[in-house]
């Protein structure tokens, strides 16, 4: 089994083989300054350290031996002086311990595509079920199809030789761009951050109007490398209901919310008390579309 996961990783996240030329960048490219790149690249000083270090959240990103940022800052008199040599030292020689790169850190896609400012989530579900209901009724020559696209973790997917060219090209300095480099490349993490989303096809659902033919609809599966369905499941959380809507369609919703009093403790709970809960259980489930 260990076998098999290291050899499932190392494929999924190792290089793929193509042939890129980075001649493509566009000139001219953003460069820093002169004034910019000194300050880049002068020496690092106490206050300069305590200001990097007070400026990162102080439960983000803990190590893996998990002490958070939150402790160095409540510490900062008993080790400061050690930080300090310890970033002095990184900059004089361009590198630092590898031990430093193995962190745990997760981060989100900041503008995800379902959450749009002044929009309300509902709102993209009451699109998609329009649509789907317009599938429903459809007649005449022309069809329509939906494809529900399953989108994988995006992972940091930049070569590492783009990186070097690009940071290059800003001029700030061959002795930064290996301190930048040696930070990215002995990295013992995974970012979920630099990459653009990948398809997965195999789950991924293709979904044709009433008045699309049969042999054109499995054509269109194919061609998309999807399979056909006449259910494409749930989307934020709802599930898409092309048809009437039936007793059956929310059994789900129900027993979740059945299941929740069979945990609690009820002997020791009053009837109201039970009622209550019920109440406050129900209303922080997700608001169903009927």
């Amino acid at each position: 089994m260990k076998v098999a996961a290291i050899s499932y990783f190392n494929n999924l996240f190792s290089e793929q083989p193509c042939n890129v030329s980075y001649d493509c960048i566009p000139l001219p490219f953003p460069y820093l300054e002169e004034s910019e790149t000194t300050d880049l690249c002068k020496e690092v000083s106490e206050k300069g350290v305590r200001t990097g270090l007070f400026g990162i959240g102080g439960l983000k990103a803990p190590r893996l031996d998990g002490y958070p940022a939150i402790f160095f800052q409540n510490q900062w008199n008993i080790c400061k002086e050690d930080l300090f040599k310890l970033r002095v030292d990184s900059f004089r020689l361009r590198m630092f311990l590898a031990v430093l790169n193995q962190t745990l850190i997760t981060l989100v896609v900041k503008v995800p595509m379902a959450f749009v400012p002044s929009r309300q989530i509902q709102d993209n579900i009451v699109v998609a079920q329009e649509v789907l209901y317009k599938f429903k009724i459809m007649k005449g020559m022309k069809g329509c199809i939906a494809w529900k696209i399953y989108l994988t973790k995006a992972y940091d997917k930049l070569q590492w030789n783009f990186i070097r060219s690009v940071n290059d090209k800003t001029c700030i300095g061959s002795a930064l761009v290996n301190l930048i480099m040696w930070s990215i490349t002995t990295v013992q993490y995974r970012v979920v951050l630099n990459g653009d989303y990948q398809v997965n096809y195999s789950k991924s659902r293709v979904f044709c109007s009433n008045n699309v033919k049969e042999g054109d609809a499995r054509c269109i599966a194919n061609a998309c490398g999807s399979p056909l369905t006449k259910n494409l499941g749930k989307y934020l959380g709802v599930l898409f209901i092309p048809g009437r809507v039936t007793n059956e369609t929310y059994t789900d919703v129900i027993e979740k919310v059945q299941q929740r009093p069979t945990a609690w403790k009820c002997d020791s709970i009053s009837l109201a008390g039970r009622v209550t809960l019920n109440k406050v259980v129900t209303l922080a489930l997700l608001v169903y579309t009927m």
